[in-house]
Parts: C-alpha cells; structure tokens; sequence
C-alpha cells in the first residue's frame, strides 16, 4: 500500500513539474495569507 501511495505521489509530482501547471500552482498559493511566527509566539502567548 505504502508503495502504491509513493509510486501515485511520484507520477503527481512529475506532472506538476510541467510549466503551466507549476505557475498555476504558485499563483493559487500566492494567494494564500502567510503569518510570520513571531506574530503567532503572541497570539498564542495572549490567549
């Protein structure tokens, strides 16, 4: 199970290498928020 798990995760990640699917991909995660960790240290430090 394990193998067929790497070999699917293999097969995706060289699909994914193509040049219109790896600047699709960076531009959905561009559009993600991102926190510095200094920032979360105090939110979670306040809570």
């Amino acid at each position: 199970m394990l193998q067929v798990l790497h070999d699917r995760l293999a097969e995706q990640v060289a699909a994914l290498r193509s040049g219109q699917d790896w600047q699709r991909w960076l531009a959905t995660a561009a559009r993600f928020h991102t926190y510095s960790t200094g920032r979360e240290g105090v939110f979670e430090f306040r809570e």
